[in-house]
């Protein structure tokens, strides 16, 4: 039954994606340039996992108050080769794509 589940919800979150990068070419998301690490709260965001990024940086988030869907990028300082610790430098700020109201 896990299996099932498992699959289920890879499903819907592959739908989620098509939708969002949908509603982004149709020009129903405004891009806002930067915003700092305190401003975005993560609280309520819930990530939608699929197998690939948008645009290859822009992860996919989804507020589970009212099903907003978010693209966002954390910013970070070049490492100059220190890749194996990528993970574990903090974000500076967000770039992010969110519905237009």
């Amino acid at each position: 039954m896990k299996e099932y589940e498992k699959m289920l919800l890879e499903a819907e979150h592959r739908k989620l994606m098509e939708k969002a990068v949908t509603m982004v070419k149709l020009g129903l998301f405004s891009v806002e340039d930067e915003a700092s690490p305190d401003s975005i709260d993560f609280t309520n965001l819930e990530e939608i996992t699929v197998g690939k990024l948008y645009k290859g940086v822009f992860h996919l988030y989804e507020d589970q108050r009212n099903g907003d869907l978010f693209f966002i990028n954390p910013l970070v300082e070049d490492n100059k080769g220190d890749n194996e610790n990528y993970k574990d430098v903090k974000p500076y700020a967000y770039q992010f794509v969110s519905k237009s109201s």
